[in-house]
């Protein structure tokens, strides 16, 4: 696979989660995707980057398991929910060149445990998401996985064809579980620019967190897909 941008020694944190999968249904729908559905629930994931192409950056994709067709047993990809970017131009070029939807941001992550994410205006707060205290690694794996993002369709009008990439992941992950008793995850409600309502109503519950201390990241160009 040919990748139109990669970024080696990139730091991660993702935390891993499931929310409501009636409640992304509608726009999955708009690009002729289903929720891939676990009972009522649907996976999700919030990751935050930070990385150097050219420019040091720090990005962050929140993505909801998406299927093609209803009924699949596992995710074909992960459809695009919000994206935001640390720089202007690069939120500028996903938009324009890659038919994505990032939004500028200040954007923050911590790796060492007690591990943490927040995406931010100069004067609020969007999301934060933090363990609530320092606690050891339940595994350790090196991944080397490739997936497709799946875009939102710019309108509120059912699309015949959506917009796809697909991004490939590769690195030693540290897994952590998610204690709801101690950690935290919220999103703000109105945040103007960076308001995020679908997020905030969707019973969003964190899983794991997964932190990757040298990875490589990398994405293909922009593509058509019949939907």
């Amino acid at each position: 696979m040919k990748y139109a941008a990669v970024v080696k020694h990139a730091r991660e944190v993702t935390l891993m989660g499931t929310a409501d999968a009636d409640h992304w249904a509608a726009p999955l729908e708009r690009v002729g995707l289903t929720p891939c559905r676990r009972d009522d629930r649907v996976g999700m994931l919030i990751s935050v980057a930070a990385g150097k192409w050219g420019i040091h950056f720090r990005e962050v994709a929140i993505g909801v398991a998406a299927c093609r067709q209803p009924g699949c047993n596992a995710p074909d990809g992960y459809y695009a929910a919000y994206a935001f970017h640390s720089s202007r131009l690069f939120a500028w070029c996903e938009r324009t060149f890659f038919k994505a939807s990032h939004r500028l941001a200040t954007i923050d992550l911590t790796l060492d445990p007690p591990a943490s994410i927040e995406i931010r205006s100069e004067t609020d707060i969007a999301l934060r998401a933090a363990m609530g205290t320092a606690r050891e690694r339940s595994r350790q794996e090196t991944v080397d996985i490739v997936f497709p993002v799946f875009l939102p369709n710019r309108g509120d009008r059912m699309a015949s064809n959506r917009n796809v990439f697909h991004v490939r992941i590769a690195g030693e992950t540290d897994a952590y579980p998610y204690e709801s008793e101690s950690d935290f995850f919220t999103v703000g409600e109105d945040n103007g620019a960076l308001a995020m309502p679908l997020l905030a109503e969707c019973d969003f519950q964190g899983t794991e967190w997964l932190v990757r201390r040298d990875a490589i990241h990398a994405r293909t160009k922009t593509k058509s897909e019949a939907c």
